[in-house]
């Protein structure tokens, strides 16, 4: 698969694939006790990096700052830095970030080298993961919303007729669905959306109605 190409790519790297997949492998019966007990290893080794990259420092000593120096990055004046503020820096790496950590008087990490690389890829691209969590999210939400075999979407105001002739083609069976329609703007999801909303409120209100044969 070309993660390239997928909606959420930040989410679906080679790197994370066994924290996505490997759980549902063992809920299915495909992973065995072994297995799953290196896997949780892995789990608690990354979940202890994780911790000393957010909670371990280092003054901005001489010594410190003529290391951050060698790697191109500013001083740290008269103030302490975690392991995790380096590691946002897009001139240090986890192997010049563990380099200051030792200068600076934090004791190696024990963690393998694939454990300090997942580590700083989690925290130099945090802002970027959270958002896409949050997409992923929105858009797991907007798949529960059908879209009514019924709706009629030239009679939606908003719309464009671009937008209308590529719902009219597909006919997708959700929000979400449609929101992956090329062209299909996030503003004519609202619109959608809304619309939906509107339909579903007057579909309600005719069926309370009582019948008056």
């Amino acid at each position: 698969m070309l993660t390239s190409r997928a909606e959420f790519r930040l989410l679906l790297r080679e790197d994370n694939a066994h924290d996505r997949l490997m759980p549902i492998g063992r809920e299915l019966g495909l992973i065995g006790d072994e297995r799953w007990r290196v896997y949780e290893q892995w789990r608690t080794e990354l979940a202890a990096a994780m911790e000393r990259a957010q909670s371990a420092s280092v003054l901005g000593s001489d010594l410190v700052n003529a290391v951050l120096a060698k790697f191109g990055s500013s001083p740290l004046v008269a103030r302490r830095a975690t392991l995790a503020e380096l590691l946002r820096r897009p001139e240090l790496d986890w192997r010049a970030v563990e380099e200051i950590a030792q200068i600076g008087g934090v004791a190696a990490s024990p963690a393998t080298a694939e454990v300090l690389d997942r580590v700083a890829i989690e925290i130099s691209y945090e802002g970027y993961l959270r958002r896409q969590e949050a997409d992923a999210s929105r858009v797991a939400r907007a798949d529960a919303v059908r879209v009514p075999d019924e709706l009629d979407f030239r009679r939606i105001p908003g719309l464009s007729n671009e937008v209308i002739e590529k719902l009219e083609a597909i006919r997708p069976r959700s929000v979400g669905q449609a929101s992956r329609i090329s062209g299909i703007t996030p503003a004519a999801i609202a619109i959608l959306l809304t619309h939906i909303g509107l339909f579903a409120r007057k579909d309600r209100e005719v069926r309370s109605r009582p019948d008056e044969s």
